[in-house]
């Protein structure tokens, strides 16, 4: 029996989302999801009108930038 207990990811809201991403404005934003090669992460919607990020994948998508920077 396995009793290990993973956490589940957070889901980021944009303002929590715009905070790890050093403050980018949402257009920003929406111009990377745009764009394929930009590989933003996609929000998942949780209700009517209402998105959120897994924190995971922000936090991927954080270290795939800095790992390009330092290339």
């Amino acid at each position: 029996m396995n009793t290990e207990t993973t956490q589940p990811d957070r889901l980021l809201s944009w303002p929590r989302v715009r905070s790890c991403l050093g403050d980018m404005s949402r257009s920003t934003a929406w111009r990377l999801r745009r764009t394929p090669e930009a590989n933003f992460p996609k929000p998942i919607p949780i209700s009517a009108g209402r998105i959120a990020w897994r924190e995971s994948d922000v936090q991927a998508w954080i270290k795939a930038q800095a790992e390009k920077a330092h290339a």
